[in-house]
């Protein structure tokens, strides 16, 4: 019998090799599946690395699969040397060690004829994988080396890579990569390579057509450094090999000395199989698997496919069986089979964080039930004060996963719903328990000059124990409580929403409606105060000018779309607000020159977890580009105090002069009540003031409409144009 049992199928096809080493810290995989190691594993095999390692590790049987025959050529190729080289010798072959390239042919010579006729085809077309050391004959091996040259050339400090390696503890890691690692060049390095567009010119199309938006460059910076400072560099392999070429003492699981002779007594354990894993899942017999690990091929899939993956899975694996499934940039949502069939193991964001790869960032473990979960019926509900404790757990117990995390002492959803007329909290309930959330607001508008009803909805919160809620309660509250006399919708949106957006049915609508509006708000600290042209005047508007104010700011804003005119009920209507609120400019012949309108929702507590979070989305951006920018974070100057901000809901101005003067009084307005940051609508034709600091710019409201000639209507589409909004109260 031989070592390893090949199979291949018309559904693969020999393409390049794009992963000579699986880029995935392997001891992952070993401790996820550590219940069914014996047992009869399946993997995807990108470079064999983990394949490889879980049979080193005691694993029953090994199923590599792989549509692309090149990465099983060479998961081939390492296995047969393995089994038949002396332990030194086969280090140097690889280039896990540095060896000399004549012998590597040499050794070739003598282990091809072990190989299959497609693996001795490949390599010996491909004479400099091996005389370079096939570990790093990779597409993506070699792109990693150009820029770990380019990080040399005066980005990173000299000899700092070296020093973490050999740092003796985290806080020389630490402050070595504060003061060598982490600067400007080090951003605008990631911001220029390390970005959607450069890998699209690596890899084939389509290999992150499904990722979404994710920020490249935000991925790679937060996990090098959370792999850097962290988790210890000295005994990291992956670190030591992107960083100089070569493995260190330590080595990945499956090429250590115990591990070759292990692999080579592993005969007839190994099957590599050139096939789609999907069809060769549905080709297995109902609960002959006691493991499989995806890798992240979910991120290659679009959503009917991961859902036929997970049901395929759901058949093929046993109860109690095991399935672990990585993140590389994306967002791999469960599906409806999944949270039917698997349970997530607690373990999950634990064994994310210990991932050494410096590629990885999630890992999901999941366990196979026995009996599939009942979906229990949600009843959607309109919520009243009676609900006001059980919303306030469940907002506090379920947050918006970021690396910045704003907690509010009010629900941040039912602070200003509560006080708008026609406004409505629609809760989900499971079994008597509320798990989701969503709140209706009615709201007049206008729209090309004329006034017509929006509805918005917002503050959607869903229990994580209870998935796919969220995007239930959405369902039901717009298409059960959505105002009959509504003609548009808004919504907020940022990235974190298209990735949750991306799990609903938009095709329904997404060609039936037209993008009518759109703003973004700039959030500053003002740093310093601005002075006052000689003879003019700022403050509160005096009670009768009030009405005058607001006729100033309707007829600002009378021409653009989604606009609410304001009305004197509006300066009492909110939370803290006060009629102190409306502020007037006036020039020295007591004209006005300009009015805003600005709100202190209750204070919030700034809450910056120092674990790596995986969820991290769009809020984690936004943190990104203002560090990048060189722009402080807003902080409460005493740690627990709470953090106080200015939202500036209106800003209106006659000319340029006067909104420069206005943005800048409005900055003194927080400096004077103790707030730490102000975020406004921008206008290009002001700008943001030197002497106020950008921290960030984000999506604001944005609005659509169904196009004259679409065939439904709001009360007859069920999946309407609904993103979760995220705002900060």
């Amino acid at each position: 019998m031989s070592l390893i049992d090949r199979h291949s199928t018309t559904e693969a096809s020999a393409d390049k090799l794009y992963f000579a080493q699986v880029r995935e810290d392997a001891e992952i995989e070993i401790e996820a599946l550590s219940e069914v190691l014996d047992g009869t594993i399946a993997v995807v095999t990108s470079g064999g690395c983990t394949a490889l390692s879980l049979l080193a590790a005691g694993t029953g049987e090994i199923h590599a699969v792989d549509l692309n025959k090149t990465q099983n050529d060479i998961t081939e190729l390492k296995a047969v040397a393995a089994a038949s080289l002396p332990w030194s010798e086969l280090l140097t072959f690889l280039d896990a060690r540095p060896g000399d390239p004549v012998q590597r042919r040499v050794t070739y010579d003598a282990l091809r004829g072990q190989l299959s006729a497609h693996a001795r085809g490949y390599f010996d077309g491909h004479h400099k994988a091996i005389t370079g050391g096939i570990l790093h004959a990779g597409i993506t091996e070699k792109f990693m080396k150009g820029l770990v040259a380019t990080l040399r050339r005066g980005i990173v400090k000299n000899g700092v890579m070296e020093q973490i390696l050999l740092a003796p503890d985290l806080a020389t890691q630490q402050r070595l990569w504060e003061q060598g690692w982490d600067n400007r060049r080090w951003r605008a390095f990631l911001a220029t390579l390390c970005n959607r567009r450069v890998f699209d010119k690596v890899y084939a199309e389509g290999f992150f057509t499904n990722t979404g938006k994710t920020s490249f460059a935000d991925h790679f910076g937060s996990v090098i450094k959370h792999v850097l400072t962290e988790l210890p560099a000295r005994n990291n392999p992956y670190a030591h090999d992107i960083i100089t070429g070569h493995f260190g003492e330590d080595l990945p699981a499956y090429l250590t000395e115990k591990a070759a002779v292990t692999i080579a007594e592993s005969t007839g354990r190994l099957h590599l199989w050139d096939q789609p894993m999907t069809t060769w899942l549905a080709q297995r017999a109902e609960g002959s698997l006691d493991g499989v690990t995806l890798s992240n091929i979910c991120e290659w899939f679009t959503k009917p496919e991961i859902e036929q993956l997970f049901a395929s899975l759901a058949r093929a694996v046993r109860p109690d069986g095991v399935v672990v499934m990585r993140n590389f940039v994306g967002w791999t949502d469960l599906p409806d089979s999944a949270q039917q069939w698997f349970d997530v193991d607690p373990r999950s964001e634990e064994l994310s964080l210990a991932d050494r790869s410096l590629m990885q960032y999630r890992v999901v473990v999941l366990k196979r039930r026995a009996v599939a979960r009942p979906r229990l019926p949600m009843e959607p509900t309109q919520l009243g004060e009676a609900d006001a404790a059980e919303l306030l757990a469940l907002a506090r117990s379920n947050p918006i996963s970021s690396s910045t995390t704003y907690v509010v002492d009010r629900s941040r959803f039912g602070a200003v719903a509560e006080r708008i007329p026609g406004a409505k909290l629609i809760g989900g309930r499971v079994d008597g328990q509320l798990v989701s959330v969503a709140a209706m607001i009615p709201f007049g508008a206008r729209v090309a000059g004329g006034d017509i009803r929006v509805t918005y909805l917002g503050g959607v919160v869903a229990d994580r124990a209870h998935p796919g809620r969220g995007l239930e309660i959405v369902e039901q509250a717009t298409s059960e409580w959505f105002d009959s006399d509504s003609q548009v919708f808004v919504w907020l949106t940022n990235d974190d929403n298209e990735r949750i957006d991306r799990t609903a049915n938009n095709d329904q609508w997404r060609d039936q409606v037209d993008k009518i509006a759109a703003v973004n708000y700039t959030e500053v600290l003002p740093q310093t105060r601005a002075k006052l042209p000689a003879g003019w005047a700022f403050g509160p508007a005096a009670e009768g000018d009030r009405e005058q104010a607001i006729g100033f700011i309707n007829d600002y804003y009378a021409d653009r779309n989604l606009y609410t005119p304001m009305t004197l009920d509006d300066l009492s209507r909110f939370p803290n607000a006060t009629p102190a609120d409306l502020l007037c400019l006036y020039d020295e012949q007591h004209r006005l020159r300009g009015a805003a309108w600005v709100w202190a929702p209750a204070p919030y507590a700034q809450v910056i977890p120092i674990k790596f979070d995986a969820m991290s989305k769009g809020w984690e951006k936004a943190v990104t580009a203002a560090r990048r920018l060189g722009a402080p974070l807003p902080q409460p100057p005493v740690e627990g105090q709470p953090l106080k901000t200015i939202h500036v809901r209106r800003l209106a101005f006659a000319d340029q002069q006067a909104g420069k003067v206005i943005v800048g009084q409005l900055g003194n307005v927080v400096l004077e009540r103790g707030a730490h940051s102000m975020s406004y609508v921008d206008d290009p034709r002001v700008g943001i003031p030197k002497r106020h600091q950008l921290v960030f710019t984000y999506p604001g409201h944005i609005g659509a409409r169904l196009k004259p000639d679409s065939p439904t209507s709001f009360e007859s589409l069920r999946a309407r144009p609904v993103f979760i909004d995220v705002s900060l109260t």
